[in-house]
C-alpha cells in the first residue's frame, strides 16, 4: 500500500475520567476485568483534512479508514517501533469542525504504571502535547493534474507556484493507521512529515535524512524550471536582438527617405527622436515621409524648395 509514513499534530484535551462505555471497550482491548482508577484515558487529535505545511491533505475517505483501523493500533514515543508500546488506542471517529475540515479524534488508554507516570505527568502539564499517525496510503492526488505523486511523474513540486496557482496533494485510496505517536514538535495545521522506507525497513533511520530526501526532490523540480527560464530568456533575447536589427534598418530607411526627398530640415527634427521611438512608430513615419515628399519632390527640383514654402513638421513632432 505504499511507503509508511508520519503527520504530526497538536495534542487533544485533558485526560478524563474513564465511564462505563470507556471501560468496557477497554476490556474488550485488555482481555480481562479493568478497574476504573488503573486507566489513564486520553482523547487526542491525530490527524485532519485540513492542508499542512507540506501542502498535503488527508481526503474524508482516508480519514475514515483511519478511524476503522486505528482502534487496536498502539501509542508509541516518537514512532520508536523498537521499543514496548505506552498505550492502546480504544476508539477513534471522524469529527466535523465548523468552519475547517473534518478531524480524526482518537482515544486511547494506559494502564497506570510507576514506569508511565512520568509521561503522564508531563502530558497533564501541557509539555508532551503533539501526536503524529503513523499511516500507510496509496494515493497521493496533484490537485493540480490528479497525477499519483507515489507511482507516476509529476511535473508540480509542492509548494510552488504555477500561473499564480500553489501546487498541493490529496491523499486517497486504499488507507491504514498503523500507530500514533507522541512526539516533540507539531504545528496548528499538521507541522511536518517524516517518511519511511517500509514498516519492515530500518525503522531507526534518522528523520532528518529522509527530509534531505524531500529537499533533493525539491531542489531537482527547482533546477528544471530554471532550465525553462533560461530557455525563455534566451528565445527572448534573441527576440530583442532581432527588434534592435529591426529598428536600425528602419531608422537607416527613414534617414535615407529623408535625403531622397531633400527634405533635410524633417532629418533634423526626428533625429533626436529615433531612440525613443518603436518599430512601429518608425514605420509610420518612413510612410509619412514617403508620401509626404512625393508631390514636394515633383514640385520643386530636389534639394530645392521654394523660399516662401516651409513643410509642415507637426506630423513628425511627437
Amino acid at each position: 500500500m505504499g511507503q509508511t509514513r508520519w503527520k504530526m499534530l497538536e495534542g487533544g484535551d485533558q485526560a478524563q475520567a474513564p465511564g462505563e462505555e470507556d471501560l468496557r471497550l477497554v476490556q474488550e482491548l485488555a482481555g480481562r476485568p479493568v478497574e476504573q482508577d488503573e486507566v489513564y484515558l486520553r482523547s487526542v487529535v491525530l490527524c485532519t483534512g485540513e492542508y499542512d505545511r507540506d501542502h498535503e491533505r488527508f481526503s474524508d475517505e482516508v480519514l475514515a479508514q483511519f478511524a476503522r483501523t486505528i482502534v487496536g493500533k498502539s501509542l508509541l514515543v516518537g514512532h520508536r517501533h523498537d521499543s514496548t508500546p505506552e498505550g492502546l488506542f480504544y476508539r477513534a471517529e471522524v469529527v466535523p469542525r465548523t468552519g475547517a475540515a473534518s478531524a480524526l479524534q482518537a482515544g486511547f488508554y494506559m494502564i497506570k504504571t510507576e514506569g508511565n507516570e512520568h509521561i503522564r505527568t508531563l502530558m497533564d502539564g501541557g509539555v508532551i502535547r503533539y501526536t503524529s499517525i503513523g499511516f500507510r496510503c496509496d494515493k497521493l492526488l496533484c490537485d493540480l493534474c490528479g497525477r499519483n505523486k507515489l507511482r507516476e511523474a509529476c511535473p508540480h513540486a509542492l509548494g510552488l507556484a504555477y500561473n499564480g496557482v500553489t501546487a498541493t496533494a490529496t491523499w486517497a485510496g486504499e488507507a491504514e493507521a498503523l500507530e500514533g505517536s507522541l512526539v516533540y514538535l507539531g504545528s496548528q495545521y499538521g507541522a511536518m512529515v517524516v517518511k519511511m522506507v517500509s514498516a519492515e525497513a530500518a525503522v531507526s533511520q534518522d528523520w532528518l535524512s529522509l527530509e534531505v530526501d524531500r529537499l533533493v526532490d525539491r531542489i531537482g523540480a527547482l533546477t528544471e524550471d530554471l532550465r525553462r527560464s533560461e530557455a525563455e530568456l534566451a528565445a527572448a533575447r534573441v527576440e530583442a536582438a532581432e527588434g534592435q536589427r529591426a529598428q536600425g534598418e528602419l531608422k537607416a530607411e527613414l534617414r535615407a527617405l529623408c535625403a531622397l526627398s531633400g527634405d533635410g530640415l524633417v532629418w533634423r527634427v526626428l533625429e533626436p527622436m529615433l531612440d525613443r521611438m518603436s518599430a512601429g512608430e518608425l514605420r509610420e513615419a518612413c510612410e509619412r515621409v514617403r508620401r509626404d515628399a512625393e508631390p514636394v519632390s515633383l514640385a520643386y527640383p530636389r534639394g530645392r524648395q521654394a523660399a516662401s514654402k516651409e513643410p509642415d513638421l507637426r506630423a513628425y513632432v511627437c
